[in-house]
């Protein structure tokens, strides 16, 4: 037998979930009781089989990962950008005795060789003689801020700072012309460092104050040590840093929060393929159903007719789905039917045959049909002509209702499509006016 280890773990299951699960089925399968039985085992081990391979695939994959994060090199890979490319910064957690702290990690772009050192710095030192006094005339009548850069666009030229008086122009270029009763000469430095390199550039500009030290924690130090590591490998396009200095742990942040995400994944989707076996039937329950609902009044109408001529109920069931079987549909109410007819010419007795079928089908224009034709063969069929004329009335309006509120429904889902083409179409009408006045 295919997948015994499946069945063997289905056997364990407990009763009340197998019984669940054959209530479920029940109302979209029209075998008989074996038949139903087999169809409630295949469906569990599809389940137990979905379930226990995706969860040995998520276990394989989560060791591999565990492994492969155990005997990787013990360092972090960084890329760096480009030339005349922007620095990029990256958060790095370090964690030391004193706790875990994040920093960032300026990452310059990729440095020059030493033979172009000297050309970068020429060329920085042109960019401050042409952009240094910002919207002032020149530098020697500043009335607004200046323009002073940490870093020359375009090159990988760090600034540095001085002035002899940081009351009247601060390092970010801010003019304080509060203190300023008389022309005053203020002397700035520009300190331009390349890759270890510097270069002077002395103006009569001016510095900010230097904000005040906080105590230097070990993280500092270690995060100083890294910039050191990246600023040795400004040539390199791809450097790395250890993950432990010092017995200090430093990591990318948020790499630690990944395994957690894809335990949690992991187990989200377990559970759903676990349930997803039940809402399959528990749909087509719903299909099955909405099907024999709008079913219902043709089969009254076609039980009337022949009862009419002259038929027993058990061969209009007949006649009824043996018409089914010559339309080439599946459909459950039929197959319900000629369950129906195979119990009764099995000697199965007509009255547990027609309430078994209001019970199948669940429904309660069907359990009042079984009912009617239950009560037929206790009490004699005098009347049951008259009872299913009524009912076809009630079944046709009822199924006008139906009809209407199907309709609604539609509209109702059609409503959301409708607005999103409104939104369309007059952003195409928009659009043109709109580029005009732009």
């Amino acid at each position: 037998m295919k997948y015994k280890w499946t069945r063997k773990i289905v056997g364990k299951l407990p009763q009340t979930f197998v019984e669940e699960r054959k209530k479920v089925i029940k109302n979209s399968f029209a075998g008989n009781r074996k038949q139903l039985e087999e169809q409630v085992i295949e469906s569990l081990c599809r389940q137990v089989r979905q379930v226990l391979i995706f969860a040995i695939i998520f276990i394989i994959g989560l060791a591999a990962m565990a492994v492969a994060y155990v005997t990787q090199d013990r360092e972090i890979v960084i890329t760096r950008n480009d030339r005349g490319e922007d620095a990029k910064e990256e958060s790095l957690e370090i964690k030391t005795k004193e706790g875990k702290e994040t920093y960032q990690l300026e990452v310059r772009p990729r440095g020059y060789k030493k033979s172009e050192i000297t050309q970068v710095l020429k060329r920085g030192k042109k960019y401050l003689e042409k952009y240094l006094k910002g919207n002032n005339k020149s530098l020697n009548e500043v009335k607004e801020n200046l323009n002073m850069p940490e870093q020359i666009p375009g090159e990988n030229i760090q600034l540095q700072w001085e002035s002899d008086d940081l009351t009247i122009i601060n390092t970010e270029g801010k003019v304080f012309l509060d203190d300023v009763k008389s022309p005053v000469i203020v002397w700035i430095t520009a300190r331009m460092k390349c890759q270890g390199q510097e270069e002077i550039f002395k103006t009569p500009v001016c510095v900010v104050p230097r904000k005040g030290k906080k105590k230097v924690t070990q993280a500092d130090k270690l995060m100083a040590m890294i910039r050191k590591m990246e600023e040795n490998n400004l040539t390199k396009q791809k450097f790395s840093i250890p993950k432990e200095i010092e017995g200090n742990k430093i990591s990318v942040e948020g790499e630690n929060q990944k395994f957690p995400t894809i335990i949690f994944l992991g187990i989200f989707i377990i559970v759903y393929l676990w349930y997803r076996e039940n809402e399959r039937y528990k749909k087509q329950a719903i299909v099955v159903k909405a099907e024999a609902r709008r079913e219902y009044p043709i089969i009254i109408s076609k039980l009337v007719l022949y009862l009419e001529i002259g038929m027993s109920v058990p061969n209009v069931f007949e006649e009824i789905y043996k018409e089914y079987k010559k339309s080439g549909r599946s459909m459950f109410v039929y197959e319900v039917i000629g369950k129906c007819c195979r119990q009764i010419s099995f000697g199965v007795s007509q009255v547990e045959v027609f309430q078994e079928l209001g019970d199948q089908l669940d429904l309660a224009s069907y359990r009042k049909l079984s009912s009617m034709l239950a009560q037929s063969i206790t009490r004699g069929s005098d009347d049951l002509f008259i009872r299913l004329k009524a009912e076809e009335e009630d079944a046709f309006f009822e199924r006008k209702e139906y009809a209407k509120q199907q309709g609604e429904e539609a509209s109702t889902k059609l409503l959301a499509p409708m607005i999103l083409m409104l939104v369309i179409i007059l952003t195409l009408l928009m659009f043109p006016a709109l580029s005009t006045f732009s």
